[in-house]
């Protein structure tokens, strides 16, 4: 996929996440150059069946790229407002990062959604009995 196309991409999915003007164009920029710059970790990664976005795990500058915008996108969409009224957040806010790192690594990353949490400790708990039960 050419540059041209890929930068168009992303600045689609920016955009719909509602980064304009500087935002989007600082955004578009980074995340194209990350991507570039990860492409041969994430494919390592994944060929050994392991999700892409540990390259992110293990390179400062994409957690902070990552920081830095899905901080732009909660501002552009008035997420903190809403906390401060007390509404839960929480699950938007993995929504967005998740985005922001599927983006990056060119391939789905699954957001960490508080039901997804309690799921995996339900499943955690039950693993657990069962094994003292043995």
């Amino acid at each position: 996929m050419s540059n041209e196309i890929l930068k168009k991409e992303i600045e689609k999915s920016l955009r719909e996440m509602g980064l304009l003007d500087e935002d989007l164009v600082d955004a578009v920029e980074c995340v194209a150059f990350l991507r570039e710059k990860l492409e041969p970790v994430v494919r390592e990664f994944e060929s050994k069946g392991l999700p892409g976005s540990i390259a992110i795990a293990n390179d400062q500058d994409a957690i902070a790229a990552v920081d830095e915008i899905t901080e732009r996108v909660v501002n552009r969409q008035g997420l903190l407002e809403k906390a401060m009224m007390g509404e839960d957040i929480h699950d938007s806010l993995a929504s967005i990062k998740a985005k922001v790192e599927s983006l990056i690594v060119g391939s789905e990353v699954a957001a960490r959604t508080i039901e997804q949490m309690q799921e995996a400790t339900k499943k955690m708990r039950t693993t657990n009995r069962n094994k003292i039960r043995e």
